[in-house]
């Protein structure tokens, strides 16, 4: 086969491949949900983000009694609207969260990766890559893709619908009222999975009308189209105070601004997708700078340039808030990534600086390498299985095995609990309510008590709290001449947040640790766990 240019054939067969690795790869990843089931061990929860369980307890109070509610009290819009639909419709159709629940779960996750892969791939033909190398740069990033979704975050959702869209965007169009009712349906449906993104279609938007000048027909049916996200900003207003999610605003409670560059650092090397993500998409920034230096910006161009300028935008702006980084936020990476893969490949593989085709040698070193990722992404998704599966345990997520041991220990002791980080586990857990102290899954009364910085007994008593849960990783709980520091946000994972905070002088009736995992692969650190029952204790001035 010539690397110049494929036969048809060829170019369908190396797809096929492609597409089979990422295809095994996703069965890996989701497939370790069915192998715990099986022996019914807990440890099939290892992959789930804290902040999942805020959808899970939600939704199953939306179902049992009509309330959307975290604690079964506070009326709450924390969360991003579409994924919650997804879980909430599986809470309602299983009736409980039981073994029908997580196997449709675990599919649902498995299909999100699938179809990451394909529209991935679908984006890419549609910039005008062939069959052959569009499958083998979507593949290359299949083990993020996988592992994004396996954090049972939005994002599993949001990073197929966001490359859909993308793919749309660059076979154009828009100007056909038909063609922009199916964009504006998309694009609705893309924020809704993640409002973040709304400032990446805002930018696709733009540019559609600059380079297509839809008439008033298609922008008409651009708007019905996407009439779900007018609706959803009209109810959260009317409901909520707001147009955003009540987690995002809890977010933006800052004591100041200031510019964090271990974040970037993090979401540069430590992401899901590898040491090479930030570099990766540096170099695809560099090579749309020097796209657009050297022609006119057209659909394909927008298409490839937006994520990777969304990518940089987000995690720019999230490294002044102070909150840690956070797994499920390397969401940008999965289209901008292959977007940055393309442009490189356009640039500097397929043509040389005068715009010539580049030898064969040049083309069999892309195959060769986009070849030796795909390995790396089996590799991968099967040290992953075998770890996470077999292998795995719940000790091994000490987030996990903390809120299983907790739970045992309160069963007996029925009331209202309070708790900032991890308090989603706990609350899967714990067969009693949690409010939840750090506002994520509040209402605009908490927002108030977090932007005033009111005194944390206060906060505890209105919401008639009787005890309290505070847990600390890698380090003891503060304490000071007998009496414990407690704050929340807890500034480990919020360092630049308002905060509520109070001196507590009681004795925890449990304390207890947990230890890091015993393997190589466990993750999380020690956890310090205390409960303190609040009826008499003593506060002292902060």
């Amino acid at each position: 086969m010539s690397f110049s240019g494929p036969s048809e054939l060829a170019s369908l067969r190396i797809a096929a491949v492609f597409r089979a690795a990422a295809w095994i790869v996703a069965l890996l990843v989701s497939g370790t949900w069915l192998l715990h089931l099986v022996t019914g061990s807990p440890a099939m929860f290892l992959s789930l983000e804290d902040d999942h369980y805020y959808y899970t307890v939600v939704a199953d109070r939306l179902v049992s009694s009509g309330k959307l509610s975290f604690d079964g009290v506070t009326l709450t819009n924390g969360f991003h609207p579409l994924w919650f639909l997804v879980i909430a419709a599986l809470r309602a159709v299983f009736g409980r969260f039981g073994s029908m629940y997580w196997i449709a779960f675990a599919s649902v996750l498995f299909v999100c990766t699938v179809l990451t892969f394909e529209l991935a791939a679908r984006f890419l033909r549609a910039l005008g890559a062939e069959s052959w190398l569009a499958a083998g740069i979507a593949a290359a990033f299949s083990f993020g893709n996988a592992l994004l979704a396996a954090t049972g975050m939005e994002t599993a959702i949001c990073a197929p619908l966001f490359l859909w869209l993308l793919a749309e965007v660059a076979r154009g169009g828009s100007a056909n009222p038909r063609q922009a009712a199916k964009l504006g349906l998309i694009a609705s449906l893309t924020v809704l999975a993640r409002i973040d993104l709304g400032l990446a279609v805002a930018l696709l938007v733009l540019g559609l009308i600059v380079l297509e000048r839809p008439g008033f027909k298609a922008i008409c049916a651009f708007g019905c189209a996407g009439l779900l996200l007018p609706i959803y900003a009209a109810a959260n207003l009317k409901m909520f105070g707001g147009l955003l999610p009540i987690s995002a605003v809890a977010k933006e409670q800052l004591l100041r601004t200031a510019f964090h560059p271990r974040y970037l650092w993090t979401c540069s090397f430590y992401t899901c997708y590898e040491w090479f993500a930030g570099p990766l998409l540096a170099l695809g920034a560099l090579a749309l700078f020097l796209e657009l230096r050297s022609r006119r910006l057209d659909l394909r161009l927008l298409a490839a340039g937006v994520p990777i300028v969304f990518a940089a935008v987000f995690f720019f702006l999230n490294s002044f808030t102070g909150w840690v980084y956070f797994g499920w936020y390397a969401f940008p990476y999965a289209a901008a990534l292959p977007a940055s893969f393309w442009l490189m490949w356009q640039r500097w593989l397929m043509n040389d600086s005068h715009g010539r085709r580049s030898p064969r040698r040049m083309r069999a070193f892309g195959l060769a390498l986009l070849t030796c990722l795909g390995i790396a992404a089996l590799s991968g998704a099967t040290r992953h299985f075998v770890e996470r599966g077999p292998l795995g345990t719940a000790s091994d997520y000490s987030m996990l095995a903390m809120s299983l041991s907790l739970s045992e220990r309160m069963r007996d002791h029925a009331g209202t609990y309070a708790m900032g980080a991890m308090a989603g586990a706990v609350s899967q857990r714990l067969e009693h309510p949690v409010f939840q102290l750090e506002g994520l899954v509040g209402d605009r009364r908490m927002l108030a008590h977090l932007r005033n910085q009111d005194p944390l007994p206060q906060v505890l008593a209105e919401n008639h709290v009787d005890y309290l849960i505070v847990s600390y990783a890698d380090e003891p709980a503060p304490r000071r001449k007998g009496c414990y520091v407690i704050q929340e946000p807890y500034p480990v994972w919020a360092r630049e947040s308002k905060r509520l905070s109070g001196v507590l002088c009681a004795t925890p009736i449990v304390d207890f640790v947990t230890e890091h995992g015993p393997h190589s692969w466990s993750f999380f650190g020690a956890l310090e766990t205390l409960v303190f029952d609040l009826h008499g204790a003593r506060w002292e001035p902060n």
